[in-house]
């Protein structure tokens, strides 16, 4: 996750504001989880049938040490 510090008032003054954002990585497990596509590759994988896809330890799904990324416009924009 990012953190971004956001002052309110003058540049002197407390208290600050934090705001967390989830970064991309995080959007794109996120994204990988509801993905349809992606789950029936998952189920292959753990079949035996796509052996250069891989499940990592965190339980997304990618090629070797890559990450997929789910086909949605708006994921793929920020790249």
């Amino acid at each position: 996750m990012s953190i971004k510090v956001v002052s309110h008032g003058s540049r002197n003054e407390f208290p600050l504001t934090l705001k967390v954002q989830p970064s991309i990585i995080a959007k794109i497990k996120l994204s990988q989880k509801g993905d349809i596509k992606l789950k029936r590759l998952r189920q292959n994988v753990t079949q035996g049938k796509l052996p250069d896809l891989v499940i990592h330890e965190d339980g997304t799904l990618g090629l070797q040490n890559r990450l997929s990324v789910p086909n949605k416009e708006k994921l793929k924009e920020r790249f």
